[in-house]
């Protein structure tokens, strides 16, 4: 899928964390359907020495959409302060009007990177 080469070559590592980046002009340029990054978490979920990993995909109303898969309940509570919600190993969020990297930046921030 394209969507994941995309999601694995953004991949980028920090100790057990890893955060990838779908920019708009990635998903037009290959034509991927926003309703498909949902699955883009999937391929680097199960890189074995990442116990938290996050996607950010830029939507088109100016808004970053963040999913956290984890090892344990981190995901929820890293989603939750980020004004999200979910399930301790899998949970979203939505930063309305914040750009690609700043969303980035404030990931980094919560989960103390």
């Amino acid at each position: 899928k394209k969507l994941w080469g995309i999601v694995l070559y953004n991949l980028e590592k920090q100790g057990d964390f890893g955060i990838s980046c779908i920019s708009l002009a990635e998903m037009q340029k290959y034509e991927i359907d926003p309703k498909e990054v949902r699955g883009g978490i999937a391929a680097i979920r199960d890189i074995t020495e990442l116990s938290v990993v996050c996607t950010l995909t830029e939507l088109e109303d100016g808004s970053v959409k963040g999913s956290f898969r984890s090892n344990d309940d981190s995901a929820r509570r890293f989603a939750e302060t980020l004004g999200g919600g979910g399930h301790d190993r899998a949970a979203a969020f939505l930063l309305e009007n914040t750009s690609l990297v700043a969303a980035k930046e404030k990931v980094l921030e919560v989960v103390g990177k």
